[in-house]
């Protein structure tokens, strides 16, 4: 197994808390977008207009009951109840192997060093 694919299946073992902590840290180093727990909504959402909310919400993809969120291209709400639905997994190993990036994981360095086959 590669690098990447070894990464790749390290980081879907995670489970959300550490896999959100490193998928955001990404995120700000190469300005993806941020993904936020619903728990956040209301503190993220604190200086919108409600009419503002409310078109974000209506023009996303947006059900407060789900368990995390994004602000889309659009700039719009939308939510899963899956993080993994907001991830592209093989963006992010190739990040972590081109930039040499652990984000303070020891795992991720672990496989980082290995020597190729």
């Amino acid at each position: 197994m590669n690098k990447q694919e070894q990464i790749k299946e390290y980081l879907k073992g995670l489970n959300d808390s550490e896999l959100l902590s490193i998928y955001n840290e990404f995120a700000n180093e190469t300005y993806n977008i941020n993904i936020y727990l619903m728990d956040e909504f209301d503190e993220i959402c604190e200086n919108m207009d409600a009419s503002d909310i409310a078109r974000r919400c209506f023009y996303g993809k947006f059900n407060p009951n789900d368990e995390y969120f994004i602000f889309n291209g659009y700039a719009n709400f939308e939510s899963s109840d899956y993080l993994e639905y907001f991830i592209d997994f093989d963006e992010l190993a190739d990040y972590i192997i081109r930039n040499d990036e652990d984000f303070d994981d020891d795992d991720i360095r672990e496989i980082l060093d290995e020597n190729e086959d």
